[in-house]
């Protein structure tokens, strides 16, 4: 979070696996998933595109048994005067993030819909009925 705060491209990879699912808060000019070093390289080009100052600041951190990390803080915005709550889900692999799924909400909501682990294959995109 300090290096995605400090706007450090190099820092943030170093902190993710090359093969990382990464989904990011939903926001204006910017898509749902990014996979990848190249994908996450998209993502920030997006980010600093649409110009969004958004920091993020932290206030609880809990691993879990399985690899998880629960991280729960406030987004806030340069332009908005209230915080909104934020939380992600980290999972790990090798010491590195392989998955993380952020969002404006409490921790209590992303976990009743925890995302599925990408470390066993299965993407939701995946599922989609043939065109």
């Amino acid at each position: 979070m300090n290096a995605f705060n400090a706007r450090d491209l190099d820092a943030m990879l170093g902190w993710m696996h090359p093969a990382v699912d990464f989904h990011p808060l939903w926001l204006s000019g910017l898509h749902r998933t990014y996979r990848g070093h190249d994908g996450i390289r998209c993502w920030f080009a997006a980010l600093q595109h649409w110009r969004h100052p958004h920091r993020i600041n932290l206030t609880e951190l809990t691993p879990s048994e399985d690899g998880e990390l629960l991280a729960v803080g406030t987004l806030t915005h340069e332009q908005h005067a209230s915080p909104t709550p934020f939380c992600a889900l980290h999972r790990f692999a090798d010491g590195l993030i392989i998955a993380a799924h952020h969002h404006m909400s409490d921790p209590d909501s992303l976990l009743a819909v925890r995302p599925p682990d990408p470390t066993h294959g299965h993407h939701p995109e995946d599922e989609r009925p043939p065109a």
